[in-house]
């Protein structure tokens, strides 16, 4: 028998043309397919990756990016920036908010110029808006983060149409496809390190 898994990979392998070298086990085989990607550097990376959504009907994925990661935030701004295809948007993430740290959020300020204050964090914050264009902002939380009832008093609703979203499918593009949007995964009950008390987001989001 072959697990769902195996089944996976000799599928991916059969719809890259590897047909003959998945019939003889040709490992070796599957090995210098994707050495030759390897050899052409960062163009033969692109190929493979627009071959990998040709093949799979996707139309592009979201990327997760933490501004207050300087290993991140140098392919965004600076001497390493790159350009990325439109096949990878991006998604602010503000872990460190929730998370109430500190020293990675006051090391990103200082560093990028900003003034170390709950307005240059804000100002921060929307600058990288600017650069990173997100689909949206996140932040994992554990499974039974509770904001505190008065924490959003004083915000102004948005012009959102809040009915609207609560349709089915209200986050989908309306277009014809003949792929169905599912989502049948289950909830990550790994324990998570934000801290739920953090006044972070209230004071620099809101």
């Amino acid at each position: 028998p072959i697990s769902e898994a195996t089944r996976g990979v000799i599928s991916t392998l059969k719809s890259l043309g590897l047909a003959l070298e998945v019939s003889k086990r040709d490992l070796e085989g599957i090995r210098d397919f994707y050495r030759e990607c390897r050899k052409r550097g960062k163009q033969g990376a692109i190929d493979f990756c627009e071959k990998i959504f040709e093949l799979s009907g996707v139309k592009y994925s979201i990327m997760t990016n933490v501004p207050f990661n300087s290993n991140e935030a140098q392919y965004w701004r600076g001497p390493k920036q790159q350009s990325y295809s439109e096949r990878f948007r991006s998604a602010l993430r503000v872990d460190p908010l929730l998370a109430g740290d500190t020293e990675a959020i006051q090391a990103a300020l200082k560093g990028s110029g900003y003034d170390v204050s709950i307005e240059g964090a804000r100002r921060y914050l929307r600058d990288w808006v600017d650069t990173m264009n997100p689909e949206y902002m996140m932040a994992s939380t554990p499974h039974d983060f509770v904001l505190e009832e008065g924490s959003l008093a004083g915000v102004t609703k948005s012009s959102v149409n809040e009915e609207a979203m609560t349709e089915p499918f209200a986050f989908v593009q309306s277009q014809s496809s003949t792929h169905s949007a599912t989502c049948n995964g289950t909830e990550d009950d790994a324990p998570s390190v934000i801290n739920e008390h953090s006044d972070f987001l209230g004071e620099v989001l809101m």
